[in-house]
Formats: structure tokens, sequence, C-alpha cells
């Protein structure tokens, strides 16, 4: 389970429904493929460019889009002209009924064009055209959710390795402070109950190894399907996160949101279909065109066997045309209601993004600056008390799980504060502006 910072755990990301789907197709990743060598240390957009070379839902829309743009081509194309051709059976015998003499064969031929309304075509294409520039957009907001989910759980991969190697460091703290309390136990400065809580402190120490053991494991196997590579296949360990900066101001993701978001783009484009739809609604009130040439052999006069014309279609059922309108016009409005909305919500999920990234910014500088280190001088001089007899072991290993959580909550801070940036970056449509200069961080 991956947890999102920016919205509370079970909340859903609101997707149009073919996008939802698109979308569960991709994050279920490709067909798994033989597992092939990644650089270490892996960095959150080397896993990124990985994850948008393999994953098939991404050539699945770009062909999808390419088949729209060449039907949007046909859609502005006239129909094809008709040839008609009669003939009249008796006169193909030869020879006239009841007689012997010879009769040349006669007939007729037509050709025919048909002409929608004068703007028909145009109105058919830009629908067409719309729809294909949606497309577009619909395989860039794909991109942009692998991307985050890349993200996401690279900052989990990072966070699991950080605090397993903090569990570490404090096993073979604790490991040494029980040889002491050992150690004063046989002098007899201590009573037996220290190297028994020392012993149950490694022993929990260690469990705590099993479970963040088993989260890597389930990282990992997320990771690799996600690469499409087999569940269980090796992944070098993750660089460092990039010390926390501060996001841009809201005013400036708004901006970014609006302007460039796929989500958006591809509905507005969906907005200006309806619109032609509905026109060619409008358009269906007037009558199509037609026009014909044609020769016909069964007149007895030459000059009046080539003939052309023009017809016309009586759209006489206006009161189905009339509704068609209707329900093209409310369409449109609903589209545009809908468009609102999720900009609306999508705003909301900036906000909500950029609180996460703050406050995990927060966290780190107090958690790195303030809670740390007086976390270890309350460990030193705990042990130091305990070395002197003027302390107490439970003081010891109280001060130990102190700072073992404050390291911790400093490991989780950090990748908090990736992933409110990865949100941040998929919810506004791509990279960030450059942030203020963030202060230099060391890594105990």
């Amino acid at each position: 389970m991956f947890r999102s910072p920016s919205r509370p755990p079970g909340a859903a990301r609101s997707f149009t429904a073919p996008g939802a789907a698109l979308l569960l197709c991709a994050l279920a990743g490709p067909v798994p493929l033989s597992a092939s060598p990644i650089a270490a240390p892996l960095d959150a957009e080397t896993l990124v460019d990985a994850v948008l070379a393999s994953n098939p839902g991404i050539d699945a829309l770009r062909a999808g889009t390419e088949a729209a743009e060449a039907r949007a081509h046909a859609a502005g194309a006239l129909p094809d002209p008709r040839l008609g051709i009669t003939v009249a059976p008796a006169a193909l015998d030869g020879f006239e009924a009841g007689g012997g003499r010879h009769r040349d064969p006669t007939g007729a031929v037509e050709l025919r064009q048909d002409l929608p309304w004068p703007g028909t075509l145009g109105l058919r294409e830009a629908v067409s055209r719309a729809e294909a520039r949606a497309g577009r957009d619909a395989e860039a907001a794909l991109r942009l959710e692998l991307a985050a989910t890349a993200r996401i759980r690279h900052a989990e991969w990072a966070y699991v390795h950080a605090a397993l190697a903090v569990n570490e460091r404090t096993a073979s703290l604790v490991e040494a402070l029980r040889e002491v309390a050992e150690d004063r136990y046989a002098a007899g400065l201590a009573s037996q109950q220290d190297p028994l809580q020392a012993e149950v402190e490694v022993q929990r120490l260690r469990a705590r190894a099993l479970t963040l053991e088993g989260r890597r494991a389930g990282i990992r196997s997320a990771l690799n399907a996600l690469l499409g590579r087999d569940a269980e296949a090796e992944l070098p360990a993750p660089g460092a996160l990039p010390a926390p900066g501060s996001a841009p101001p809201f005013d400036t993701l708004r901006t970014l949101a609006r302007s460039r978001h796929p989500d958006l783009h591809a509905m507005r484009q969906r907005v200006e279909a309806q619109q032609g739809r509905a026109a060619l609604r409008e358009k269906a009130f007037y009558p199509d065109l037609s026009i014909t040439a044609g020769h016909n052999g069964y007149r007895p006069a030459e000059e009046t066997r080539f003939t052309v014309g023009v017809g016309i279609t009586l759209p006489l059922d206006r009161d189905r045309r009339r509704a068609e309108l209707d329900a093209a016009r409310a369409e449109t409005a609903r589209m545009r209601h809908a468009l609102r909305d999720r900009e609306s919500r999508l705003l909301a999920e900036v906000s909500a993004a950029r609180a996460a990234a703050e406050r995990a910014r927060a966290t780190v500088a107090l958690v790195r600056d303030a809670l740390l280190p007086r976390s270890r001088e309350t460990l030193d001089a705990a042990r130091s008390a305990y070395a002197s007899g003027d302390g107490s072991f439970l003081d010891v290993i109280t001060a130990e799980r102190q700072l073992l959580n404050t390291e911790l909550e400093l490991e989780r801070a950090r990748a908090d504060h990736a992933i409110a940036r990865a949100e941040l970056m998929r919810d506004t449509g791509g990279p960030l502006p450059a942030p203020e200069a963030a202060a230099e961080e060391t890594t105990p």
C-alpha cells in the first residue's frame, strides 16, 4: 500500500471512464519480460524513463490517435460519385420482334455527385480533428500518471532502504549496549534486568527488520510490474532523495495546471468537438444537394439525349431534427460543466499536494535541525549516566527508541516530500519551476 500525502487514504483519483480503463491497464504493467539490468543507483528520473519506454498503454493510445487523425482527413472529403447505367433488355436482342431488321442497342448513363450543405464537410473534419487532439492529450495524461506513479514508488523504495539502514544502525548500537549491560551485571554493578531488556530490544529490532524486508519485497514487485519485469527480479538500491525545497506559490501552480494539464486540454477539445456536432445538427435543417449529368439513348431527338440536373433532399421531419439539436446543445452544456468541475477538483488536488510538500519540508527541517540532535544528546547523556552508575538502563533503552523513531520520522518526511512533489508535477501537468535554494542537508 502506497501512501499519498496529498489526500487521505482511500480517496480516489477522478478520471473519465475511458481514461480510468486505460490507466488501470497501464498500471497493471506490460506482459512480463526477462529482467534487463538497470543502472545503479536507481534514481527517480531513470525509473520514469524506463517505465514510459516499456508500458504498452502509451503505444495503444498513440495508435488510436493516429487512427483518429486518419479518420479526420477522410471526414472532410466529398462522398464518392455514383455512376448509373440502364439498358433495355429487348434492345440487346439485335432483331426487332417479328422481323429480321437489325437494331442498334441503346441505353442510358448517369453520373451523380452528392453535395452536403455548404460548411458541413468542414464541420465534420473539425469535429474529427478535435477528437484526435483529445486523443493526444489522453496519451500525455497517461504519461503523467505513469511518471507520478514511478516517482512515488521510487520514494517508497528509498524510504524502505533508509529505514532498514536506520534499523541496522540501531541494532548495532543495542548490541553494544547489551555487551555493556552484561559486563556490568557480571561485575555486580547492574541487575539481571538490564541485559534482559537489551535482549528484548534486539529481538524487537529484528522483528522490525523482517517487517521492513517484507515491505521492500512488495515495493520491488510493484516496481518490476511497472517496468514489465519478473516480480522477483533484482533492482538496484535507490539513489538519495533530493533535498526538500520550497514549493512554488499556489498562484503559479494554478496557472500551470490550467494552461498545460492534458486532462483539461482533452476536455476542452471534446467540448469543441461537441460544439461542432451541434452545428452539424443545425445544418441538418437545410437540404443536401446533388448534381447529375447523363446521356439517355432512349430519347428520339439527339439534342435532348444529353442532360444535366440538380436535386435536393427534403428535410421535412423538423421535429426530429429539433430534438437532435436540443440534445446536442444539452450535451455541450454538460461537457462544459464537467470541464469546470474537473478544473476545480484539479486545483484542489494541487493545493493539497502543495500543502503536503510544504508540511513535509518543514518536518524535515524540524526533525533534522532540532529533534535529531536532541535525541542523540539524550542518548549520549543516558549512556554516560548509566556507565557512571547514576542512571538506569531503562533510560538508555528509552533514549535509543526515541532516536530510532526520530530517524525514521526524518526518512518518512523526506519520502513524503518526494511523493508530494511527484503529485504536484502530475497535477500541474509537468516539471515544476525551480524551487528556492534549499539548505544543505547531511544524511546522518
